[in-house]
């Protein structure tokens, strides 16, 4: 069973960091973000008859982490929770307990707050 101490050893965040930091991770979700708001700006603009197919497959809650899935070639459970301002602490609970019943090896969890769009 892995404890929250061992988070705590100065070499293991140091390694954490390089691999998010090496993945482009953040890189990866601005663009997905971008993408999305891309698309809205379109529906608003142009109107609903020049969306493009897209539209509904990249607003959908878990593209982000399908579109990183895919990039990346992770396995395993794969959705979004939505919790408001507590989504975060419900992802990293959710991963948590994958690892813990022995559903996976590792996990990549996170969250972040919604943007507020003229579509919702």
């Amino acid at each position: 069973m892995i404890r929250k101490e061992v988070f705590l050893i100065p070499s293991i965040l140091r390694e954490c960091r390089r691999i998010i930091s090496q993945s482009e991770l953040v890189e990866f979700c601005l663009r997905v973000v971008n993408v999305n708001n891309g698309l809205v700006e379109n529906l608003i603009t142009k109107g609903y008859m020049k969306l493009s197919p897209f539209f509904i497959p990249y607003t959908i809650t878990n593209m982000g982490s399908a579109l990183l899935a895919i990039d990346h070639g992770f396995m395993g459970p794969n959705y979004s929770i939505v919790a408001a301002c507590a989504t975060a602490n419900y992802a990293f609970y959710a991963a948590a307990n994958h690892i813990r019943k022995g559903e996976a090896d590792l996990m990549v969890a996170g969250g972040a707050e919604a943007a507020i769009i003229p579509v919702g």
